[in-house]
């Protein structure tokens, strides 16, 4: 069975810059727990100085800084000047207080932090090139400041891998950065190449190429020629990472059924996990690599089991048992949760629940398909595909199914899917 965790946690506080004042030390009896689905975001309230809001550009630079706060994922803002993250008053436990200070004698601007007694917690200086403020830099203030608070790194900046079908086009493997504002091929072949996913250390995709002789497995690191890793007669596809980035588990047909297969980079051997006459697909290995989840028809229709990795008994267990159709299984970073894709009244929603299959909450609503979640590299965010503008595009949510944005801005025609997202820096 697998092991019961806590459902509430405490977010770890790193200390501040300043070595006589330490986040500890000021709220040595205050701690913000988690429960359930509640991942919550710190609350922050935005104040401008003077000088700052002298200059022509202060809104400008403001809609941007409160932009960049709210899709960092980590903060709700109160009374803020634009419509992002908007928290009302009266829902309120704890709050943080951001200035913008414009400097006098240095062309900087000061991200000052303070308590909701106003005293100063640490202060990030910002330089401006030029009286210009970089969104770059900002986006790069925003990450700190998210860690200096969460003890995660920021996502701001990082990127999404996804597979791209342009129009009279195959499909290509394409990754974008969280704003969504430049596109950049990765897959570099005529086939049709599908379903990326990003290694664990950033430094690779492996995703599935679909030609005239067949499918094939493939690894790209994003400098050198790719790698074959499976090109059996049949099936070839998956590719789901183990935490060490040197082992995979990969669907394959290559005995006439399509089972799951683990997979060592060194050698290229698979080794069969399932043996069954259904189809057992989509696999995910949890961020520990002790269990695998994937998707069977073994019950009659498609429904999300795990497997045991611990031993070689590979002990499997069911874990969803509602709904039409339940697939595209994937593990929160921190291994407590489980996005997937719920089939309810013909249409597809994007749900989570727990590790046990159980406290199963839906993020998506509408008469739409929402389908393929992937999370953000802290986990407070999801990325998924929705053919909700007509098209399949690419939509990110808080856990809380709020916030809901579209990731890109391509034209109608364009579609895309299966996205993966990794913490490594888009360049």
């Amino acid at each position: 069975m697998i092991r019961k965790w806590t459902a509430c946690w405490m977010i770890g506080i790193l200390a501040m810059l300043t070595p006589t004042i330490l986040w500890s030390q000021i709220y040595s009896d205050e701690t913000v727990r988690l429960g359930g689905f509640t991942f919550e975001r710190f609350v922050l309230s935005v104040s401008t100085t003077d000088r700052f809001r002298g200059h022509p550009k202060s809104q400008t630079w403001l809609t941007m800084i409160e932009k960049n706060l709210c899709w960092s994922g980590a903060f709700k803002l109160y009374q803020p000047q634009n419509r992002y993250c908007r928290v009302q008053e009266g829902t309120i436990d704890f709050q943080l207080n951001l200035e913008l200070i414009r400097g006098i004698t240095t062309n900087t601007l000061q991200f000052q932090l303070k308590d909701s007694d106003g005293i100063g917690l640490f202060t990030l200086q910002t330089p401006m090139a030029g009286n210009r403020l970089e969104e770059k830099i900002v986006m790069e203030r925003v990450n700190q400041l998210t860690e200096k608070i969460t003890g995660k790194p920021g996502i701001l900046g990082s990127t999404l891998a996804f597979t791209f079908k342009q129009p009279g086009y195959n499909k290509l493997i394409a990754r974008t950065s969280t704003h969504g504002e430049k596109l950049d091929g990765v897959s570099r072949t005529g086939s049709i190449t599908i379903s990326p996913r990003w290694s664990p250390q950033g430094n690779g995709i492996v995703y599935t190429t679909i030609g005239r002789s067949g499918s094939s497995l493939v690894y790209d690191d994003l400098i050198g020629p790719t790698k074959i890793l499976a090109s059996h007669r049949g099936i070839n596809s998956g590719g789901t990472w183990f935490p060490n980035g040197k082992q995979l588990v990969i669907t394959l047909s290559k005995d006439g059924n399509p089972e799951l297969y683990r997979l060592s980079l060194d050698n290229l051997k698979p080794r069969r996990l399932t043996r069954h006459p259904s189809i057992d697909t989509y696999p995910a290995v949890s961020p520990d690599g002790r269990y695998l989840l994937f998707v069977s028809d073994r019950a009659g229709n498609e429904q999300i089991y795990v497997m045991h990795l611990r031993n070689d008994s590979n002990e499997i267990s069911r874990l969803t048992f509602t709904g039409i159709r339940n697939t595209d299984p994937a593990w929160s970073p921190d291994g407590r949760w489980i996005a997937f894709t719920k089939t309810v009244a013909r249409r597809d929603q994007i749900y989570i629940m727990d590790i046990f299959g159980e406290n199963i909450r839906a993020i998506t609503r509408g008469p739409y398909h929402s389908e393929q979640p992937a999370w953000s590299p802290d986990g407070r965010q999801i990325v998924f595909s929705s053919n909700r503008s007509g098209e399949f595009k690419l939509y990110i949510v808080f856990l809380d199914g709020t916030g809901l944005r579209r990731l890109t801005s391509t034209s109608k025609g364009f579609e895309e899917k299966s996205p993966s997202w990794t913490g490594r820096r888009f360049e």
